[in-house]
């Protein structure tokens, strides 16, 4: 079997007491033909001198490609930029707090090579804190390898893919065949989800490959607001994840009409999936209003209607996703964050 070339890119913004862990472990894999492409993205708490003293230290074969120091560019436009330096067939994604066991990448290109149809791999995660503290065994419960494909009925964009961009690995034209990632806020995963299934199948495996840290900086899931913080703050905090489902409609309209122009989907693929883009929109900006502290009650209604009449075959399902985020706008401010708040990791 050939052994496909890998590109790790390894991004990190200010991860100083992380970084060089997380690079040892990219720079151990016991997988031979692989490179490593380093995006530090302005980092001005010494990350950038960690990296220089892991590479200086380092003695091995990996052909590795370290950025020049710049300003802070945005998560996007810094895996862009590694991107299009990568040569590898795969592409695996690594950030400088998370840290990745040594089988990490022959697993993936296993996988892929016994997978010819998958175009995204996210593995299992085990959960772990700022000093490495262990606060979950695992982030997926399936004890079983789960694929997803684009169907054509299903009511969710996603087809209920529970992406996690920590553990993600891609074949080359995930990234390389569509446009660089726009640079609007949010991460690259509901993006690469989406051109993946497009492309044809993502898998969820059950293998624990990362050890996913959450510590208080994360851009999504770790980072948490301290019980110290106000109920405002809070509740703004907990609107943000709605907001940032909301900000990748632009990315994700381009992306279809660039995949329909190329032929990388079909028609009824494409039209279908723009339709539950704006579902999405309008879900979330339910969801949003719905859980500010400020949110207003005519853009409630609003795109509780626009919901409500997006497909008959789900009809019953929008109205309990309706009820259910009315349910928590009418809730006292206080009560709602305390309701909310267990999704804050």
């Amino acid at each position: 079997m050939p052994t496909p070339f890998i590109s790790v890119i390894f991004v990190s913004y200010q991860q100083k007491a992380f970084v060089g862990e997380a690079l040892r472990s990219i720079l151990q894999q016991d997988y031979p033909a692989f490179e490593v492409i380093i995006g530090d993205d302005g980092s001005q708490d010494g990350t950038r001198e960690v990296i220089a003293q892991e590479l200086a230290s380092y003695q091995g074969p990996v052909k590795i490609a370290f950025f020049p120091a710049t300003a802070n560019l945005g998560l996007k436009r810094n895996i862009n930029r590694c991107v299009a330096a990568a040569q590898g067939e795969i592409m695996v994604m690594a950030a400088g707090d998370d840290v990745s066991q040594r089988q990490r990448l022959s697993q993936v290109a296993d996988f892929f090579a016994q997978h010819p149809k998958a175009y995204a791999v996210y593995h299992n995660a085990r959960i772990i804190g700022a000093q490495g503290e262990l606060l979950r065994a695992q982030w997926y419960k399936e004890p079983q390898p789960q694929v997803y494909r684009f169907e054509l009925r299903s009511s969710n964009l996603h087809q209920h893919l529970p992406y996690c961009g920590a553990t993600a690995s891609y074949r080359a034209p995930v990234l390389k065949n569509f446009p660089p990632l726009m640079h609007d806020g949010g991460g690259e995963d509901n993006i690469c989800a989406l051109r993946a299934l497009l492309l044809g199948e993502a898998w969820i495996l059950p293998t624990v490959a990362v050890d996913w840290r959450w510590h208080g900086a994360n851009i999504s899931h770790g980072r948490r607001l301290t019980a110290a913080k106000d109920t405002a703050s809070v509740l703004k905090r907990l609107a943000g994840w709605a907001l940032g489902q909301k900000i990748h409609r632009r990315a994700q309209l381009r992306d279809l009409d660039y995949a329909a122009k190329q032929g990388l989907a079909t028609v009824p693929v494409v039209q279908r999936a723009r339709q539950l883009v704006k579902h999405i929109f309008y879900l979330n900006t339910l969801k949003y209003h719905c859980t500010h502290p400020h949110g207003r009650w005519g853009t409630v209604w609003f795109a509780a209607r626009k919901v409500l009449v997006f497909s008959p075959r789900s009809f019953f399902k929008e109205i309990s996703q309706v009820m259910k985020a009315v349910a928590k706008k009418l809730l006292p401010p206080m009560l709602r964050a305390k309701v909310l708040n267990p999704f804050n990791k």
